[in-house]
């Protein structure tokens, strides 16, 4: 299947393949590992007596629980998922905005398919045994094993999802209150992070994940929008299947020629 060129440029997965595996493990993996994470205590504090103001500390305290809670209890019962998808990115560097539409595809407990409209025929799929990214304007296809090809957080993340509490520090954002939504703020522990920071957006009213923003190590700024969730309906194992057309060259995710 492969011509034996090498791919001048190979597209590794990177930080776009890092956010929607994310995107995974907070729909339907580590919503009950996040909703375990309250913000920090501080040690000596008393609650705020009657009548007097609370404290920042102390709304946090009190409100962070009750909204991953109603997080965790959307998606609890989520076996599967299918629901619109936008991808913004931004690159401040060189003044570059792409935006990439599509729909989902999630079932437990780590097959997805993000099948793109825009571009069409674009496709990354995770199907339990490897994880693919199909080009079809390049007439090419990366693939590799999900462990072998995922790295650093997303390795982790795939492997353990109740560390995602381990791995970001989790608060309120600051700011006017919306009456629809509330973001929430995760913020690596780690300082080497390939991740800066993480801002999600949830509805008040559900707790649907209604937005994902991720900025990285070098301020570029990738969001993913999420609309019109549909929670267990059937979505056919047809869907994590995949055999690349005739004349598509297949590659690992380091450009080089795979022989089947």
């Amino acid at each position: 299947m492969s011509n034996g060129r090498r791919s001048p440029n190979p597209p590794h997965l990177g930080h776009g393949w890092m956010l929607a595996t994310l995107s995974a493990m907070l729909l339907l993996g580590a919503v009950g590992a996040v909703s375990q994470t309250s913000a920090p205590t501080q040690h000596g504090n008393t609650p705020a007596s009657p009548g007097s103001t609370p404290s920042r500390q102390e709304e946090e305290n009190r409100k962070l629980p009750v909204i991953l809670d109603r997080l965790e209890g959307f998606y609890s019962a989520a076996e599967t998922l299918r629901t619109r998808f936008e991808i913004e990115t931004v690159n401040e560097l060189v003044g570059d905005v792409e935006v990439e539409r599509g729909e989902l595809f999630l079932t437990r407990p780590i097959q997805m398919r993000w099948q793109y409209s825009e571009p069409k025929g674009k496709m990354i799929l995770l199907d339990g045994h490897f994880q693919w990214l199909y080009l079809p304007s390049e007439k090419q296809v990366f693939r590799g094993g999900q462990q072998e090809t995922a790295s650093g957080l997303t390795l982790t993340l795939l492997s353990n999802p109740a560390s995602l509490q381990e791995e970001f520090n989790i608060r309120l954002v600051d700011g006017p209150e919306d009456p629809k939504s509330v973001e929430l703020q995760l913020s690596p522990r780690e300082a080497n992070s390939d991740i800066q920071q993480l801002i999600l957006k949830i509805e008040r009213a559900k707790g649907f994940l209604m937005e994902i923003r991720m900025t990285d190590e070098l301020n570029k700024l990738t969001v993913i929008r999420l609309s019109a969730p549909k929670i267990n309906t059937r979505i056919s194992s047809k869907t994590y299947r995949f055999q690349p057309p005739r004349g598509t060259e297949m590659l690992d995710f380091n450009g080089d020629p795979i022989v089947d």
